[in-house]
């Protein structure tokens, strides 16, 4: 792996965070006090391959380091190519050359695109792109990535079906995934409407405090949804009566729900909640569609991918099909 820098002369310090891995426990009594998510949110890492969907994901890497005081990353990745047929040039030669355009490209995104204020980084690396943004995204320590979910790689290879979706997976630290279309026309990202799938663990708790920063940043409403499976592994409940095991397992996520929103009520938030019964990726993104969300917030359990997240593969699926922004807080380390 090659990596080339160049940054601005005022740069800020990247805070050190530590993080213990988490395990997902029912909390029936919420404890939302403390630190959001939101807050730790100052070293950004934006990857970027000039496309239209990758600049909306560098407003809001902007609005959110102003919100802050952070800074912003901004990488390039580029693929070790061969030599275009027919150009006569040495492979260093070319790949100076391409460096040299990507880093003058990520200058002029920096001048045009990023307040004066905030401090930015600019990288250019070579190798596998989901691999680059995850070694760049460790090596700054960075709290959250902000990534387009469609680049320059085509239909056949939606940047989410592949690098974006890969970065999710794997990343050290949280990801924002943002689509073109999710951009306000004045440029500005204002989220309304955020939905929180909970599962009254600590993890989900994450989630919801930072829905609550958020919420107050943009006078936006919270919109918590519970989803009580509907199909459950073979023999797992064999001799159990399933209407009565939904019954108990909807009163007492109402008695929970309940809890969650008389807290947030009372910090003056307009709240609401919802329990659903059949898949909860499904669920989750079809309701999200109806109430014309802004924002899905999902907190994983830790940094050991998506086989130990919140809700499981529901959250890979909710990530690759949500027509709305997804922040997937990735659990303290």
């Amino acid at each position: 792996m090659k990596s080339l820098q160049l940054e601005k002369p005022v740069r800020v310090s990247k805070p050190n965070v530590k993080r213990n891995h988490r395990t997902a426990i029912r909390q029936p009594h919420p404890d939302l006090s403390g630190e959001t998510n939101l807050a730790r949110f100052k070293s950004l890492l934006v990857p970027t391959d000039f496309s239209k969907c990758s600049l909306v994901a560098v407003k809001y890497a902007d609005q959110l380091a102003g919100a802050n005081d952070g800074s912003i990353d901004l990488l390039n990745v580029l693929d070790p190519e061969r030599i275009p047929e027919g150009l006569r040039m040495p492979h260093a030669d070319w790949e100076a050359l391409m460096v040299r355009n990507a880093f003058r490209s990520l200058e002029q995104i920096a001048r045009e695109q990023i307040a004066d204020l905030t401090p930015v980084h600019s990288e250019v690396r070579i190798g596998s792109s989901y691999g680059e943004i995850c070694a760049a995204a460790e090596h700054h320590n960075a709290d959250l990535i902000v990534i387009g979910t469609h680049g320059r790689v085509g239909l056949k290879r939606l940047f989410l079906g592949s690098t974006a979706e890969l970065v999710v997976r794997h990343a050290p630290c949280s990801v924002l995934t943002v689509h073109e279309l999710d951009a306000n026309p004045s440029g500005e990202w204002m989220p309304k409407r955020i939905l929180v799938p909970v599962d009254f663990s600590h993890c989900s708790n994450e989630a919801i405090r930072a829905a609550i920063s958020l919420a107050r940043q943009f006078q936006a409403s919270l919109n918590l949804v519970h989803v009580i499976p509907a199909h459950y592994a073979n023999g797992e409940y064999d001799s159990v009566n399933y209407t009565l095991l939904e019954t108990e397992l909807r009163e007492a996520a109402q008695k929970d729900l309940a809890d969650l929103t008389r807290t947030i009520a009372a910090e003056g938030l307009k709240v609401g909640s919802q329990i659903l019964l059949g898949r909860q990726g499904t669920q989750i993104i079809e309701t999200a569609q109806a109430h014309k969300s802004d924002l899905i917030i999902i907190s994983t359990h830790g940094r050991t991918g998506l086989k130990n997240v919140l809700l499981g593969s529901v959250t890979e699926q909710v990530v690759r099909h949500a027509t709305c922004p997804v922040l997937t807080l990735r659990g303290q380390k």
